[in-house]
């Protein structure tokens, strides 16, 4: 039986912004996200309940659909279980 509490997070963004500049983060409505999100985000992210829930596994998204920047995601370290 699974428990109840646990949740997979099935959208989170990824992406290095000094790696693959992005237009959008120069919009001054993007400020909140204006920054690299990386392996070191999604630890921080997994450590805080979401709805009450904890995040057990997560669907990393790249900020683009460009093979170049899917094949860099797909290299990155995943993180500790």
């Amino acid at each position: 039986m699974s428990d109840s509490r646990r949740m997979v997070d099935a959208h989170d963004h990824l992406c290095d912004l000094d790696r693959r500049p992005k237009p959008w983060p120069d919009d001054p409505d993007h400020e909140p996200v204006r920054r690299t999100l990386g392996v070191a985000y999604l630890r921080s992210a997994a450590a805080l309940p979401l709805a009450g829930r904890e995040p057990e596994r997560t669907v990393a998204v790249g900020c683009v659909a460009a093979m170049p920047e899917t094949r860099e995601l797909l290299t990155w370290p995943r993180p500790p279980r």
